[in-house]
């Protein structure tokens, strides 16, 4: 994620879901955002998984799809819709 680690260490919490996340990746760890490869690789290198063994999950269509791709990993973008 492109937000401080802090932050969405909080949101995880928040969210009830911190028990499923092994590993977070920001771009205050990395020290550069989305769709830097820097910041992909090392997802990949904490998860212990090559590019063909991931996916991306995100909203943006630049930074966090087309950034994917460009590493050779299959990404999903999420749309939110208010209703």
């Amino acid at each position: 994620t492109d937000m401080t680690t802090d932050v969405q260490l909080r949101k995880l919490s928040a969210l009830g879901v911190s028990e499923y996340i092994d590993h977070v990746v920001t771009s205050e760890i990395a020290g550069i955002e989305k769709p830097s490869p820097v910041i992909f690789s090392l997802a990949l290198q904490k998860a212990g998984v090559s590019a063909s063994e991931a996916i991306m999950v995100g909203d943006d269509l630049e930074k966090d799809i087309k950034g994917a791709h460009a590493m050779g990993i299959k990404a999903f973008q999420v749309i939110a819709s208010e209703t």
